[in-house]
């Protein structure tokens, strides 16, 4: 094998790496999938999602991936 073979496999392991960690930064909270059925808005940063118990009326709930307390919030003021 010539370097150059060895330098392109290593440079396309670490593209794989960075696109899985993405992935796990951006995964959806567990709150929202438990909670919130439907995704109206998915930007990457924020999500809104519409509440699934909330009745009549599904009402929609803006947050981050990295800080999804205003979901938990949501679900604990008006539900616990």
């Amino acid at each position: 094998m010539d370097n150059k073979s060895v330098e392109s496999g290593a440079s396309t392991n670490r593209n794989q790496e960075k696109k899985e960690s993405s992935a796990i930064v951006n995964a959806i909270p567990l709150v929202v999938k438990n909670y919130f059925g439907t995704i109206v808005k998915d930007d990457g940063n924020f999500i809104e999602a519409q509440c699934d118990l909330c009745k009549p009326s599904k009402k929609t709930i803006r947050g981050q991936y990295k800080a999804p307390s205003n979901f938990t919030k949501h679900i604990k003021v008006n539900y616990y």
